[in-house]
């Protein structure tokens, strides 16, 4: 350490030096050759003996930091336009490099059990998809393939947490999971403001739609390409404003908040440190932002999720989880006109 110190003091040495040296040009050339020389030497030998290592995120970093870095990109991929392409580009890299690390160390690669059940359902809609595909439009195929290779980068997703990470390790995601949910609560919060101010529709293309027209003969290309911010739509008989962040369109941002809503709140609320005001700031952004979707689908599978995960938390009494399932299932034809009236108020949308 005291070595590295004196290495470093006298490359300061040489650069006070050559700042002050008077004589002809040569003279300050080569001590300004001499400094730099130095300097090289004092990095390689920093790196060499501290064993500092530069990480570079997706080459040599570990499978945690992708993901991480992955989520806190998540705006520069939705406005690049890449957010079409990219997660699934990026899912199978991670496959790539988990098998090689796990070959070279002579593991083998764990399924978890649960997952058995996501391949289930990927087999039914291969079988599906290879029926219906010849007999459906091109625009209507395109979307339905588009669809399923989501399904294939979640149950390779499920694999390389599973193979890579601990409980302790999702702590790390408590940040960027924040981070999404707050920056699509102020995406949200500016765009009332907008639709309020007179902008009924505000959409732009992205650079990657600007460069390669040819994305807009396909509906589903069109819409990962664009970046619609607001759009109005009909609910219960009356023009509404519709938000979307992060996704393709309201139906796709309204379902990523499914998944990364309850998990900010649960990682947050483990969190100690985390003070009150974040907590709510995280439910009332990610509650606003969802409810703004208009995505009726969503709104009810987060309602419906809510209510399994209290059920289960109740799973040492067993007696009470039964009565909770029993009342559930008595209680769900008095449901069914509410449902039908909630998924009603948007009869009049095309979307």
């Amino acid at each position: 350490y005291h070595r590295r110190l004196c290495d470093l003091s006298m490359t300061l040495i040489w650069l006070k030096d050559a700042v002050n040296q008077e004589g002809d040009s040569r003279q300050r050339d080569s001590h300004w050759t001499k400094w730099l020389d130095d300097t090289k030497i004092f990095i390689r030998y920093s790196l060499r003996n501290t064993g500092m290592k530069i990480t570079l995120p997706y080459l040599n970093s570990d499978l945690k930091t992708d993901i991480i870095v992955t989520l806190y990109l998540a705006p520069i991929w939705w406005l690049l336009g890449f957010n079409l392409f990219i997660y699934q580009i990026i899912t199978f890299w991670l496959a790539l490099k988990l098998f090689v690390s796990f070959r070279n160390q002579g593991t083998a690669i764990r399924i978890p059990k649960v997952a058995v059940y996501l391949f289930l359902l990927i087999a039914i809609y291969s079988i599906s998809l290879i029926i219906n595909l010849p007999f459906r439009e091109t625009n209507r195929s395109i979307g339905s393939l588009y669809s399923f290779s989501y399904w294939i980068m979640g149950a390779i997703l499920i694999i390389v947490v599973y193979n890579t990470m601990s409980f302790e390790d999702w702590h790390a995601f408590v940040r960027p999971l924040i981070f999404i949910i707050m920056t699509a609560g102020c995406v949200v919060s500016i765009g009332i403001f907008l639709w309020f101010s007179g902008y009924e529709d505000l959409a732009f293309q992205s650079p990657l739609l600007m460069i390669f027209r040819s994305l807009e003969t396909t509906l589903v290309l069109q819409q990962g390409t664009t970046i619609q911010i607001i759009r109005s739509d009909w609910f219960n008989s009356a023009l509404w404003p519709r938000f979307n962040a992060f996704g393709p369109h309201p139906n796709a941002f309204a379902a990523m908040l499914v998944l990364v809503l309850p998990l900010a709140v649960a990682l947050s609320k483990m969190e100690s440190e985390k003070k009150w005001i974040t907590k709510w700031a995280i439910v009332g952004f990610g509650t606003l932002s969802l409810l703004s979707s208009l995505s009726r689908t969503s709104i009810v599978a987060l309602a419906l999720a809510i209510c399994i995960v209290y059920i289960l938390s109740l799973r040492h009494s067993k007696a009470l989880v039964a009565a909770l399932l029993v009342v559930a299932a008595l209680s769900f034809p008095l449901l069914s006109g509410p449902l039908q009236w909630f998924y009603g108020l948007r009869a009049e949308s095309s979307h």
